[in-house]
């Protein structure tokens, strides 16, 4: 179960960074 947990954390971040990225241009 907590490995679930990391992985979803794990994507959001990814989302995140992606979407700060794209921002930034």
């Amino acid at each position: 179960m907590t490995i679930i947990v990391y992985h979803i954390q794990h994507g959001i971040v990814n989302i995140i960074s992606y979407s700060h990225q794209n921002i930034e241009g």
